[in-house]
């Protein structure tokens, strides 16, 4: 997996920009304040064990919209 930018790091786990630097910061990861920064394919794995909820949650919403 490619490096992923973290725009769409936030849209595919369902959380704020800010949140996901927050969290890298955190575990010592620095990334710049910008949508277009890139993240590294671990961090990003980081990420999806950490969000995976939120993930969950928006995949059911996005069915639920769908049914409709």
């Amino acid at each position: 997996m490619p490096k992923i930018k973290l725009s769409n790091a936030a849209t595919n786990l369902n959380v704020a920009q800010s949140t996901i630097i927050e969290f890298l910061q955190k575990k010592g990861i620095t990334i710049d304040n910008n949508p277009n920064a890139r993240i590294e394919e671990d961090a990003y794995a980081l990420l999806e064990k950490e969000f995976s909820d939120d993930k969950e949650q928006k995949a059911k919403a996005d069915s639920l919209l769908s049914e409709r």
